[in-house]
């Protein structure tokens, strides 16, 4: 019978304790939906240079409901970070949401945060 090639497996030096950060933008401000050119603005001009070692954006739908309003649909992103742990980079994430609040007219942005054990 054929030889069977081993399965590389991944060694405790690739795998490291970070922190995994997940940041909810909504899409639609008080004028109309944002546009994708400043999204992408602000992506690069914004969040890039804070952490240029690699973030992840997935396109989303959301629902929204601004206190004594009804619930409406809107487009929205999802930015997810992976990092070392440090006063620094919290500080970092939170300037991105308030950034982004200020230049859309945003009443909020959803930060979530959690330990995560990462294996490159």
């Amino acid at each position: 019978p054929g030889s069977r090639v081993a399965t590389p497996v991944q060694t405790a030096s690739a795998c490291a304790q970070r922190m995994h950060a997940q940041l909810f933008f909504g899409l639609l401000g008080p004028n109309g939906p944002i546009p994708e050119t400043d999204w992408e603005m602000f992506l690069l001009d914004v969040v890039t240079p804070r952490f240029p070692d690699g973030l992840t954006v997935l396109h989303a739908s959301g629902h929204w409901r601004k206190a004594g309003e009804p619930m409406q649909r809107e487009a929205s992103r999802v930015l997810e970070i992976v990092y070392d742990e440090s006063p620094r980079s919290r500080r970092l994430i939170d300037e991105i949401a308030a950034i982004y609040k200020t230049r859309f007219h945003q009443e909020s942005v959803m930060v979530v945060r959690a330990p995560a054990y990462v294996c490159f």
